[in-house]
């Protein structure tokens, strides 16, 4: 079955309408320069709270534990890395 005139012009005339629309201008600028880093620390900065220094230092030492006790990976593991119940 052939396809109808119509829908073959409407169907190029929307792919004419496509390739168009990517070819008008952008109003907006596109500058390839980074802009550069703030010079003072942003306001809205707060150094870490006690609480997450507790955090930070209690993990510190469990993984120095867990390590020295070779429970805890170092190679990266993998979907062929054996393991078993320790």
């Amino acid at each position: 079955m052939a396809a109808r005139p119509t829908c073959v012009a409407a169907t190029l005339g929307f792919a004419a309408l496509a390739v168009l629309s990517a070819c008008v201008p952008s109003t907006q600028q596109v500058s390839l320069v980074p802009e550069s880093r703030p010079d003072v620390i942003p306001a809205t900065y707060r150094p870490p709270s006690v609480e997450s220094a507790e955090l930070r230092n209690y993990y510190r030492v469990l993984q120095q534990d867990l390590l020295t006790r070779g429970l805890l990976r170092t190679d990266g593991g993998g979907p062929e890395t054996p393991f078993d119940a320790d």
